[in-house]
């Protein structure tokens, strides 16, 4: 209460300060005219009747002029007044950032439409004598690590202390929406420099998209680092196991000879990887048979591993980069393998359907799909790399990468292209 009656002085002061100099402009401006004209008047003229109806017609017009002079100064006063109001709310409402002006009570005073945005609100009167504890109830703000943080603890009741706390990271949940992750800060409001407290100004940073892009850099690292340590690990048993003679030389030759080729597959999809998120990936399209590309893919990986049937029902011509397509035909043939349950066949598909090329890869998967989803999201296996590196392929050359799951159960990967069709050549 006394930090109310503070701000309210405060104002008050200035407020009256407005209004003496109005009232001292008016009055100087009201005796010098009285006094200049009612001189001028007694010097020239001497009838008293002729004086008594100067003197009402100068009344009024003294009226007049006041009136007009008082509506002139008002209006210019109230104008900016007005005008610094509307310009201090403007960019209040601009900020990207949500504000929150919380009063003397420690509550929320007025919000941003950004503050809305962020917590989910419709509108920024939603939110509008909201207290701490309600505000931790409704949104359930958090630390990342999943600590509470308490109403006591947030910034903009902290700033109540007089202090500008440092800024913490928090997570927000607001009804009915996804996690939002937010900067928060803080900073106190006083209505004279080293005076009372009498607000707190809290701004709340939305940075969900960078941590979703942090997040999704750690699980890059993490996939490649798993991916990595698998085939190396078999090397590394093969090579001792060639040194005790313990094992077949050409048994050894060819799992090192796979292993190798799963290392270097990976080197390509990070390295493709790198040049799509860098945006310095250049496709070199040509016409092409995709027959022939996919035969190629088909024998280089049958080397790699054992189980792949292949069946050929059409011979398609596509436009797009040889080099590329067949990085990313790989990479779904080493995800799909991956994938399936041991022991059992992984079988390709080419076919043509309407001006479409679709090379299906059909197997049974060793979990559900709902479950292989997650772990690609996760990264394990590789699959994160490769999943990322097959989209983007496919999509820069005008294709699209689908999935379907079939009864048994069998799981269905298609990569489609647009075709060109017979006898384009010559209609050119």
């Amino acid at each position: 209460m006394a930090s109310a009656r503070s701000m309210k002085g405060v104002a008050a002061r200035r407020s009256r300060m407005i209004a003496l100099r109005v009232a001292a402009i008016l009055l100087l401006g009201g005796m010098a005219w009285i006094l200049v004209t009612d001189v001028l008047l007694y010097s020239i003229v001497n009838d008293p009747g002729l004086i008594a109806r100067v003197e009402t017609a100068k009344g009024w017009f003294f009226v007049a002029a006041f009136v007009l002079a008082g509506f002139k100064l008002t209006s210019r006063l109230t104008h900016e007044l007005a005008l610094s109001e509307a310009t201090n709310a403007a960019l209040v409402a601009s900020i990207a950032d949500g504000v929150l002006l919380l009063g003397p009570d420690r509550t929320i005073a007025s919000a941003n439409p950004s503050a809305a945005r962020i917590l989910g609100v419709e509108r920024s009167d939603d939110l509008t004598g909201m207290g701490p504890e309600e505000f931790s109830r409704r949104f359930h703000l958090s630390f990342p690590d999943g600590r509470i943080v308490a109403p006591r603890e947030y910034v903009s009741q902290r700033a109540f202390d007089g202090e500008v706390p440092p800024p913490y990271k928090a997570l927000l949940y607001p009804p009915g929406r996804p996690e939002v992750v937010i900067r928060s800060s803080a900073a106190p409001v006083r209505a004279a420099p080293g005076g009372p407290v009498e607000g707190a100004v809290s701004v709340m940073c939305d940075i969900t998209e960078i941590e979703h892009l942090e997040r999704t850099r750690n699980q890059f690292f993490a996939s490649a680092a798993h991916a990595l340590k698998t085939p190396i690990s078999v090397i590394k048993a093969q090579l001792y196991l060639l040194r005790s003679s313990l094992s077949p030389m050409e048994h050894s030759l060819a799992i090192l000879e796979r292993q190798c080729g799963k290392i270097d597959r990976l080197s390509d999809d990070l390295l493709t990887l790198l040049r799509i998120r860098t945006g310095a990936l250049r496709l070199r399209p040509e016409e092409l048979e995709l027959r022939e590309l996919v035969d190629e893919a088909v024998r280089a990986m049958e080397n790699a591993e054992p189980g792949l049937v292949a069946h050929y029902r059409a011979r398609p011509r596509v436009f797009g980069d040889p080099e590329r397509l067949g990085q990313a035909l790989r990479a779904q043939i080493d995800i799909a393998f991956v994938r399936r349950r041991p022991g059992t066949d992984v079988e390709l598909v080419l076919d043509e359907v309407a001006d479409k090329a679709a090379i299906s890869l059909t197997y049974e998967p060793i979990v559900d799909d709902v479950e292989a989803d997650h772990l690609d999201d996760a990264g394990y296996g590789g699959l994160g790399v490769g999943t990322h590196v097959v989209e983007s392929i496919i999509h820069m050359t005008g294709g699209v990468v689908r999935t379907r799951t079939m009864p048994g159960p069998r799981r269905t990967d298609t990569l489609e292209l647009p075709t060109i069709p017979r006898g384009a050549d010559d209609e050119r």
